[in-house]
């Protein structure tokens, strides 16, 4: 027998009963698991980017870092995401070197124009002055394993540079949570 539930849905009663079961063992919604049936009936299924490199199929739940995770693997890339510390950014667009280029504790590897990045405060406002550029706060960020463009490029942050193996980001140092937030889940967070 076919029972019309909440929202159209017609299902037999001993497939209404197991869903109810399934649910309660499980914590999750009936319409959650019904969603993750049907997508997979449906070839809508999205799977776990990092599981799926090793075969297997894990449905993804999660977007982290920019890849579609399962749970697990998304608790593993949010460990992986490092950021600090706190530094201060000088983007020099003539690319000539001044004194104090030496003392940066990062910089751009690139020729012509550059960014360099202090931890300390001061030093940074001195090489900005004889530049005549600006002083932006910003972070270090890294992606232990992975690659912090793509997480910088997920989240839509374009603002930074890219030091020799980490990136430097221009934020506001008084809000290191929100960088956090807005790399691990993109824009949306």
């Amino acid at each position: 027998m076919t029972q019309r539930r909440p929202r159209g849905m017609r299902i037999a009663d001993d497939v209404h009963r197991a869903l109810r079961i399934r649910a309660a063992e499980t914590g999750e919604t009936m319409e959650d698991i019904l969603d993750r049936a049907l997508r997979r009936e449906l070839d809508m299924m999205v799977y776990c980017e990092i599981c799926g490199a090793g075969g297997l199929e894990t449905p993804a739940t999660k977007k982290v870092l920019g890849k579609d995770a399962c749970d697990q693997c998304a608790a593993e890339l949010e460990t992986a995401l490092q950021i600090g510390p706190a530094i201060w950014m000088v983007e020099v667009s003539d690319g000539e070197e001044y004194e104090g280029y030496e003392e940066a504790d990062y910089g751009t590897i690139d020729f012509g124009p550059y960014t360099l990045g202090w931890r300390d405060r001061e030093a940074a406002e001195a090489y900005a002055q004889r530049a005549g550029a600006e002083v932006r706060e910003g972070f270090v960020v890294r992606v232990i394993g992975g690659d912090v463009g793509d997480a910088l490029e997920a989240a839509g942050i374009a603002d930074g540079a890219g030091f020799d193996g980490p990136a430097g980001v221009v934020w506001p140092h008084d809000d290191e949570e929100g960088l956090r937030k807005r790399l691990l889940y993109g824009t949306d967070a």
